[in-house]
């Protein structure tokens, strides 16, 4: 997985996790699902069609999951905006 500096966008959405979601990542050229929640400490953005998951430390992890995740997320209750 790649990381680096990621220009953050005026129109970049933030959210803290309050449940649990899943997100698919690509590690060494395979997919990986991966369930993150409010333990973890990290937060979610999202511009247009991509979705960031941003740890602790402020790394950030390009999701292949789609972006309506956000919209499915927040009916559940499952993050917030900040």
């Amino acid at each position: 997985m790649r990381t680096g500096s990621i220009p953050v966008s005026p129109s970049m959405e933030k959210y803290k996790l309050t449940g649990d979601i899943v997100l698919s990542f690509i590690f060494d050229d395979k997919q990986t699902d991966v369930i993150i929640g409010p333990k973890e400490g990290g937060t979610l953005e999202r511009d247009r069609n991509t979705v960031w998951y941003i740890t602790p430390d402020g790394k950030r992890y390009e999701s292949i999951t789609t972006a309506n995740i956000i919209d499915v997320a927040l009916k559940r209750n499952n993050i917030e905006e900040i």
